[in-house]
């Protein structure tokens, strides 16, 4: 499969992340954000802004899940991207960095 149809695949992965989210089944959305992020390495790269899209969202579910470790992982490798993408400045930054100093504060640190 080319990079276009992985893709594709990468959008069906996000958009049943999202199902899932809103349905509330968030082990599945854990499975199906690690599945969107795959994808999106494999056909975009370690540093493209949609990686750290995936990575984002997958923090945000490993984090309402009590992954706080795990979360704090993934919301620092979507900060290292979006940082080095739109800046320090960006507002999709500074939420990150609000979810990640939120779980730091729940890990105690």
């Amino acid at each position: 499969m080319g990079a276009a149809g992985q893709s594709h695949t990468a959008e069906e992965l996000r958009q049943r992340v999202d199902s899932l989210i809103q349905s509330g089944d968030l082990a599945a959305a854990d499975q199906a954000a690690s599945q969107w992020l795959e994808v999106s390495i494999e056909s975009l790269g370690d540093d493209h802004r949609d990686t750290g899209t995936a990575w984002h969202t997958l923090g945000a579910i490993q984090a309402n899940r009590g992954e706080l470790q795990a979360a704090a992982r993934s919301l620092q490798a979507a900060l290292s991207i979006f940082s080095a993408q739109v800046g320090d400045g960006d507002p999709i930054t500074s939420g990150i960095l609000k979810s990640l100093a939120d779980v730091q504060v729940a890990r105690g640190e």
